[in-house]
């Protein structure tokens, strides 16, 4: 059961953050082999005056980070992975 959560500067249209969260549960399901089910996901919005990137970089940016539980016998328990894009 992967733990999707997405966090984007407010402003994105709700076409835009629907089509975002079925892009991600379609390479899960690609890349893990997850059941269609099996989706828990969530978008955090935050207002561009409290997300600080470097001068220069694009207005556009989304932070992905999902957290896995994996088999008990493997080490370690969690996996979190973290991912960065500019759109």
């Amino acid at each position: 059961m992967p733990l999707v959560r997405i966090e984007i500067i407010k402003g994105k249209s709700t076409s835009y953050k629907k089509e975002l969260l079925e892009c991600v549960h379609s390479a899960l399901i690609e890349s893990l082999g997850i059941e269609d089910w099996d989706r828990f996901q969530r978008i955090v919005e935050i207002d561009r005056e409290f997300f600080e990137t470097a001068s220069g970089n694009a207005i556009h940016f989304l932070f992905h980070s999902f957290t896995l539980r994996t088999a008990p016998s493997a080490t370690p328990p969690h996996v979190r992975r973290r991912c960065f894009f500019y759109n």
